[in-house]
């Protein structure tokens, strides 16, 4: 009987990790994406002036 609930208790860490996971992905991934939106055209600044530097 105490083996079951170590097992349930086991199982519902499990459960519960890998929801925060989950969680913690989509708000990573949903940032990294703001954060590229933003960046993106510093980015594309910044290599313009290093292929116009490169070709002169």
């Amino acid at each position: 009987m105490l083996k079951e609930t170590k097992l349930e208790k086991k199982i519902g860490n499990f459960v519960l990790a890998t929801a925060v996971l989950v969680v913690l992905s989509f708000n990573v991934g949903a940032c990294g994406f703001k954060i590229k939106n933003i960046a993106q055209p510093s980015i594309n600044v910044l290599t313009e002036n290093v292929q116009n530097k490169v070709s002169q």
